[in-house]
């Protein structure tokens, strides 16, 4: 979503790392051989070139998804060959392992909303989003309470969100450190202004005006 890294071949043949972090729809040329564990979903002519299939991941999680809170924040081991040194080649055989639970998670405009049922004790929710500083995450309460909540990386790339007993719902938004102090320096200049031109309205109301009066 806010971070792109092109995708290799060995991604495409990694069926259980395609499951882990949901990609669901795979778009490959009509020469190249089929992704593993993925259907022909449909192929699209295409002028002057050969047919775009597409293919359906039908094993494909959900975009965020429960972990066991031990879970590593340190990277997965690879795959033995695999052309990359980070995500795109992790081996993902033992997720299943630590994966406890599902959510319903919906992309939105500069993030994910997730929902699912509250629980009575913490746990730990892995989102399939590269980590930045910058995700911001609030969780909603039965009753309407919102709470503010910690994100950190997990599995050497991914984001983490600490969910509290009774969270039944987050909002996860991208937001920069940088965007987000240019527009509290610009108010706080703009206030600044707002309030020198308003001293010196009032100045201005305030001085006593010359006398100009001759006297005999």
């Amino acid at each position: 979503m806010h971070s792109h890294v092109p995708p290799s071949r060995d991604l495409v043949d990694n069926a259980p790392l395609l499951d882990a972090l949901g990609v669901r729809w795979i778009l490959a040329m009509e020469s190249e051989s089929p992704p593993a564990n993925a259907r022909e979903v449909v192929q699209w002519p295409v002028e002057g070139m050969e047919n775009i299939v597409v293919y359906e991941n039908e094993d494909a999680w959900s975009p965020a998804w429960f972990a066991v809170p031990e879970v590593s924040a340190g990277p997965l081991p690879s795959v033995a060959g695999c052309g990359h040194d980070r995500l795109l080649c992790a081996d993902a055989s033992g997720l299943p392992a630590i994966k406890t639970g599902d959510t319903r998670a919906d992309f939105a405009a500069g993030g994910m909303d997730v929902r699912f049922a509250p629980a009575s004790e913490p746990r730990l929710l892995v989102v399939t989003q590269m980590y930045r500083p910058g995700w911001r995450a609030e969780g909603l309460r039965e009753g309407g309470e919102r709470v503010l909540l910690t994100t950190s990386e997990t599995l050497g790339t991914l984001t983490a969100v600490e969910i509290p007993a009774g969270v039944f719902a987050v909002s996860l938004r991208y937001l920069p450190v940088t965007p987000r102090l240019l527009t509290r320096v610009s108010w706080g200049m703009l206030g600044l202004f707002s309030l020198v031109a308003a001293s010196c309205l009032a100045l201005g109301r305030t001085r006593p005006k010359n006398d100009f009066t001759s006297r005999s």
